[in-house]
C-alpha cells in the first residue's frame, strides 16, 4: 500500500517511447518463436536482437535489451513447445498448492501452501511485464519454495501417522487399565483423583 502511489506515478509519467520499445520487443519475440520449433536457442534473444535480421523490429540500438515478458522470452528462445513445457512445470507446482489448500485443514501445512501459492501467483502475474524469473536469485528462491511445496504432502502424512500412533497408545493404556481393574484378585485401579493419571 505504501508504494502504490509511486507505482501509479511510474505508469502515468512513463515516456511514450518506453511503451513503443516494449511493443517492438514483443513483436521480435513472436517472430523468433515462429522461426523454428525450438526458437533461437536458450539465452540467445539478446544476440539475435542485436546481431541478426531480427534487429529490424527495434530500429534504435539503445532499446535492444531483453523482452519484458517472461513467457514471450521463453517462446522466443525455446519455441512454443518450450513455452508449453515451461507452463506445465510452473502450473504443476501451483496445482500442488491448490490441492493442499482445498483439503481445508487448519494446520501449518495448509498455511504454508497458501503463502507459497500467493507468492508464485504474484511472480507469474508480474512476469507479464518483466523477465525477473531469469535472475539467478529469484530462480533459486522459486525452486526452493517449489521443493518445500512438494514436501508438504509428506509432512502432512507424517503428522497424521504420529497422531494415529498417539491415539493407539492412549487406547492401549486404557485397555490395560481396564484389564488390571477387572482381573480377579487384583486391587482396583486407583482413581485419577488419587494421584495417578493417564497421559498421552
Amino acid at each position: 500500500i505504501k508504494v502504490t502511489p509511486s507505482i501509479i506515478k511510474r505508469f502515468e509519467t512513463a515516456p511514450e517511447n518506453a511503451e513503443l520499445s516494449r511493443h517492438q520487443a514483443n513483436e521480435a519475440a513472436f517472430a523468433m518463436a515462429n522461426s523454428g520449433w525450438l526458437g533461437v536457442g536458450l539465452n540467445n534473444y539478446s544476440y539475435n536482437i542485436n546481431e541478426t535480421s531480427f534487429s529490424r523490429f527495434i530500429p534504435l540500438e539503445i532499446d535492444r535489451g531483453i523482452v519484458h515478458n517472461i513467457y514471450l522470452l521463453h517462446a522466443a528462445e525455446m519455441g512454443w513447445l518450450g513455452l508449453f513445457v515451461f507452463l506445465l512445470l510452473i502450473g504443476n507446482f501451483m496445482l500442488m498448492a491448490v490441492k493442499i489448500i482445498f483439503k481445508r485443514m487448519d494446520n501449518i501445512v495448509s498455511w504454508v501452501a497458501i503463502g507459497i501459492l500467493a507468492g508464485m501467483s504474484s511472480l507469474w502475474i508480474q512476469s507479464l511485464l518483466e523477465w525477473a524469473f531469469r535472475q539467478t536469485y529469484i530462480t533459486v528462491q522459486f525452486f526452493m519454495l517449489a521443493g518445500f511445496l512438494a514436501a508438504l504432502p509428506r509432512v502432512l502424512r507424517n503428522e497424521s501417522r504420529e497422531r494415529k500412533k498417539k491415539v493407539r497408545r492412549k487406547a492401549a493404556l486404557v485397555r490395560a487399565a481396564q484389564l488390571a481393574a477387572t482381573r480377579p484378585g487384583s486391587a482396583p485401579y486407583p482413581a485419577m483423583g488419587a494421584g495417578m493419571e493417564l497421559h498421552r
